[in-house]
């Protein structure tokens, strides 16, 4: 009759991977051939990203807009910087890419409530107002700063004249 112990270790020794003919065994685990093109691609996002960063950082537009462009999908906390400072530097760019922006909201974050989102095409809308263009940029900074965080919940504190007028 098996003692216990000795039972255990048989089962353990027949968990084990059967040794390689030739070799010694090895405790350490062979790594997965990595895909050379898909390596140069992530490296060049990082670049790229890191570029971008410098770029706003130094609030060159242009730079930005030409990494921007160059880049296959961006993360949204930057594109939200990148309009930010079309938008403060009236840029003619600003229209289109605040559009663009928009949509990406709406798709990536997807809002639960339907007025944020109209929240957010209001402050997008006014940003160059003669009026309403200090509150609407203090919104969009907000909106950037909400987007660095990791659960993304917009909470945009912007009424547009429409709304104003609608609550007295």
């Amino acid at each position: 009759m098996q003692s216990q112990a000795s039972r255990s270790t048989t089962r353990i020794h027949h968990l084990r991977a059967p040794a390689r003919s030739g070799s010694a065994p090895t405790t350490e685990r062979r790594r997965p051939a990595l895909d050379i093109e898909r390596s140069a691609q992530y490296e060049q996002t990082f670049v790229s990203l890191s570029a971008l960063h410098s770029a706003l950082r130094h609030r060159d537009v242009d730079q930005a807009w030409a990494i921007m462009e160059a880049l296959p999908h961006a993360p949204l906390r930057f594109v939200a910087r990148v309009v930010a400072l079309l938008a403060e530097e009236n840029d003619p760019r600003y229209r289109p890419a605040a559009d663009r922006f928009l949509v990406r909201v709406i798709e990536e974050v997807a809002p639960e409530d339907p007025v944020q989102i109209k929240k957010l095409a209001d402050v997008l809308a006014h940003v160059h107002h003669y009026y309403w263009q200090h509150e609407a940029m203090a919104a969009l900074s907000e909106v950037v700063g909400q987007l660095h965080e990791r659960d993304v919940r917009l909470a945009i504190g912007f009424d547009s004249e429409g709304e104003r007028l609608m609550r007295r």
